[in-house]
């Protein structure tokens, strides 16, 4: 994983390399490669579903496959589902009525699924064919390496375990209630690469308040993109497109006073959604249209790898309607797409709220693009917890936000809980220990603000709110400032020791509910940003120089290092450095952070060599395979070969194994990627050379093990695969095997 706070990350040295001719096998064999969808006919389990069998279809509520008919609308009862065929007969059967299917019953998952052998296509796919059960676990069961890849352009469409759930009323005569839900569910190494639509990792879309989620966990890397023109770098902007991309739930739709609740919430992949309109961590947007709704969001954590936002604004849509947030991207009440303004027309829509209690974001790059040449539709509203709210109201209790990020000056209302800001907002007991900054032309804006107003909407300091560095609210309120934090005391007589905890060797608290993930923090042990103020400050610690480096590294992307970090003109003395820390110990600064600092104290800055236990991870070697790939699914894939690396850990308390890698063939790039998480690992490995075979066994740790699919070596002259690997140790500790390494790869004979 990339971590955005790099000053945190201890660098590790590669080890010897062995280029090797050819690679037949490991310990255990490679995983199929995915073919056809779980709906092609041998791939699915409706065996199940003989309930469900009738004599007589009926419209609209029936279908016929494989010779039966299954009358799928009104139907109560409990199934029990443990193989991923029988999952595949819930999405077939369910995709095959148009409306809504399975109004009340129940679907018990009662094992883990793996979903790898093949592509899924989402239970209820569109808005054409609405899913209204429910999906149940009593305990956490997992459904692994769920694929969904996509290219349509189709709006209505929607992604995820499942793709549109809801979109009915309560039926007293077939005893079908009008709410649903999914719980003990978690989602491992999870991909969706789709155009356009609404995404979410476990549903895609909810209509009517249908919402009841707790206990569910996601690690999915999600793509939302119209794509890039080839002839000028940009994206493609579609002007159709309106999508809501969400870690948890792309759209909510609320409808009828009805209260939609997620609850012990997880998302710890990556959203890539350039072209999206609603981006969130959680929930990707909430559109309220009755009054008296409510969304809950209740002890819900984000720690992803990455969200980018913003590239291109699709048209279509009004820009009040979109937004990117750490948990949600939209919060909106409005009876219509196309109502103007988001704001003063929607009359007695100011009673439903967003209630967000214990909720924590904390994100390793957070990127919002600034792409355009003439931006049309400002980005308007990125926040860390929410990124616009219109209108409805919003309140937060005892939430934290824990991200560095900046942006260019094509974003408007940005900060750091709330950017763009219509409806009445309190906070209470909130902690910002991240740092949001705007740049607007040439310097930064110093409103950096728990809540950005686009008009005055009563913001309402609930009392205990900290922050980590001196900011206020926005700039139309005059509620009182976030206290300042200066030591452990000062929030630790103020906060609820039952939902909040000290962090050994830091002056700030974290959330219990994400202390386990307190390695993605940007406040963390060894940073000290209560010195710092935008307007200027003095930098004396080496404390206080790795909360510069944060700061500085995260806004100079978007020229904020200029504004920091200026030697020369009005800006030189804004923040200062003491000469005495040009000898300060630079252990884990980045080479970037290092030039900044070296740069403000006019002297190269090299980070000490030799530290830490470098022997942790090391690349060992990359093999091609023997046999050329027969593909019968994909013809285009005929006669490639595929690559395999292999990488060593010594240290058996690392975890989350990842790869960054890139295949360089005749001076060109043609692969690029960072790998899944590898949740494999084996002793032994059986090294190939020229027909024979060599066992290999870590003795003194284990091996993992990155797969580079589908090479063409034809009429190719050189092939490099640079590559570093990279694992989370027990303690939080991220150990990188040094510097990318050239691999130089042998062509296969047959080409």
């Amino acid at each position: 994983m990339k971590k955005l706070i790099s000053i945190l990350l201890v660098t590790v040295m590669l080890a010897a390399m062995i280029p090797a001719a050819a690679l037949t096998a490991t310990a255990t064999e490679a995983e199929p490669a995915q073919s056809g969808n779980w709906t092609d006919a041998g791939n699915y389990d409706i065996s199940w579903a003989s309930a469900l069998i009738t004599d007589t279809a009926k419209d609209g509520e029936s279908c016929t496959i494989d010779g039966n008919i299954y009358t799928l609308k009104y139907h109560i009862g409990t199934y029990e589902i443990d193989t991923a065929k029988k999952l595949a007969g819930v999405a077939l059967l369910s995709n095959s009525v148009p409306g809504e299917s399975f109004s009340g019953p129940v679907f018990k998952i009662t094992a883990d699924i793996d979903l790898g052998e093949h592509l899924w296509i989402p239970i209820g796919k569109d808005d054409a064919h609405k899913f209204r059960g429910s999906i149940i676990a009593d305990s956490e069961k997992t459904i692994s390496n769920m694929t969904i890849v996509d290219t349509a352009s189709a709006n209505s469409s929607c992604y995820g375990l499942v793709g549109h759930q809801g979109s009915g009323q309560a039926n007293s005569d077939a005893g079908v209630a009008a709410t649903g839900a999914i719980s003990n569910i978690t989602l491992t190494n999870a991909a969706i690469n789709v155009t356009n639509g609404h995404v979410g990792s476990i549903v895609g879309r909810i209509t009517h308040g249908y919402v009841d989620y707790k206990n569910l966990k996601s690690d999915a890397k999600i793509v939302c993109s119209t794509g890039i023109d080839s002839s000028t770098g940009k994206y493609i902007t579609n002007t159709n497109a309106w999508n809501a991309v969400g870690g948890i739930c792309g759209r909510v739709d609320g409808w009828g006073s009805k209260i939609q609740k997620f609850e012990n919430c997880v998302f710890t992949g990556s959203l890539d959604t350039p072209t999206a309109s609603a981006v969130g961590g959680i929930v990707g947007v909430d559109r309220m249209t009755a009054t008296n709704e409510t969304i809950t969001f209740e002890k819900c954590v984000v720690v992803a790898d990455y969200i980018r936002f913003g590239a291109e604004r699709p048209g279509g849509h009004n820009a009040w309607y979109g937004g990117c947030g750490g948990i949600m991207g939209a919060h909106i009440a409005g009876d219509a797409d196309t109502n103007t303004n988001g704001g003063e027309k929607y009359v007695g829509y100011e009673t439903d709220i967003a209630i967000l209690n214990e909720c924590y974001v904390a994100i390793n790059e957070y990127t919002v693009y600034a792409e355009q040449d003439t931006p049309t539709n400002a980005h308007e509203g990125v926040a860390g917890m929410v990124g616009n709210q219109g209108n409805a109201n919003i309140s937060f209790t005892n939430c934290q936000m824990d991200i560095a990020v900046g942006n260019s000056d094509t974003a408007t209302h940005f900060a750091t809980f709330v950017g763009r800001n219509m409806g009445a907002t309190t906070f209470t007991s909130c902690v910002n220990t991240g740092i949001v900054a705007r740049i607007k032309g040439a310097s930064w804006n110093t409103a950096n603000t728990f809540a950005w107003s686009a008009r005055n909407p009563g913001i309402t300091d609930g009392g205990n709110n900290f922050a980590s560095f001196a900011q206020r609210y926005g700039w139309d309120v005059t509620t009182s400032f976030p206290t300042v934090i200066e030591s452990v005391d000062t929030w630790k007589t103020a906060l609820d020791s039952n939902v909040w905890a000290e962090r050994t060797g830091s002056i700030y608290p974290i959330l219990k509910v994400a202390k386990d993930y307190d390695a993605y923090s940007v406040s963390g042990a060894g940073i000290d940003y209560s010195f710092f103020s935008i307007d200027g400050c003095n930098v004396n610690t080496i404390e206080e120089l790795r909360a510069l480096a944060v700061i500085s590294e995260s806004m100079g992307v978007f020229g904020g290092k200029d504004y920091l970090m200026a030697t020369a003109g009005a800006n030189a003395n804004r923040v200062t450095v003491s000469p005495t820390l040009a000898t300060a110990d630079f252990t884990g600064f980045s080479d970037s952070a290092l030039a900044l600092i070296g740069a403000k104290l006019g002297k190269e800055l090299v980070a000490p060599d030799g530290i830490n236990d470098r022997s942790k991870i090391s690349v060992q070697f990359a093999q091609i395979a023997v046999a050329a790939n027969v593909n019968i699914e994909k013809p285009d894939k005929n006669g490639t070969y595929n690559v395999r690396v292999v990488a060593k850990f010594t240290d058996a308390t690392t975890a989350n194994v990842y790869f960054e890698y890139a295949l360089v063939q005749n001076g060109t790039v043609t692969k690029q990627a960072e790998s899944a998480k590898i949740t494999d690992c084996y002793r032994d490995v059986i090294k190939e050379v020229n027909g024979e075979q060599t066992v290999i066994t870590a003795q003194d740790g284990y091996y993992v093990i990155l797969d580079i699919y589908d090479v063409n070596f034809k009429d190719v002259t050189s092939s490099v695969v640079s590559v570093r690997a990279y694992a989370t140790g027990a303690d939080g500790t991220v150990y990188y095997s040094g510097n990318y390494v050239d691999i130089t790869l042998t062509s296969p004979a047959a080409n």
